[in-house]
């Protein structure tokens, strides 16, 4: 198989029997291309409705916690301290 160059496919293009080969298998690409955005889409029509369900109103009765934001810190404190050995 020689090495891809524009001259070779140049010279390829010119026989009529390669040039069917070649669109052939450029079509059958663009054919499953085409088909997976097919996918794509009808996927997110169906996936992408809005939902039907309602949520339940409920009372607050404690307070929310506090976020763990120092527990982070410390452990990306950790991850540096380990890469660097």
């Amino acid at each position: 198989m020689k090495k891809f160059t524009i001259n070779n496919f140049v010279t390829k293009m010119r026989d009529p029997e390669q040039r069917k080969f070649f669109f052939a298998i450029f079509g059958g690409k663009l054919l499953g291309i085409g088909a997976c955005f097919l996918i794509i889409f009808a996927a997110s029509f169906y996936f992408g409705k809005p939902s039907t369900a309602h949520a339940q109103t409920t009372t607050a009765t404690a307070p929310a916690a506090a976020p763990a934001a120092p527990a982070a810190a410390a452990d990306i404190k950790f991850i540096m301290v380990v890469r660097t050995r």
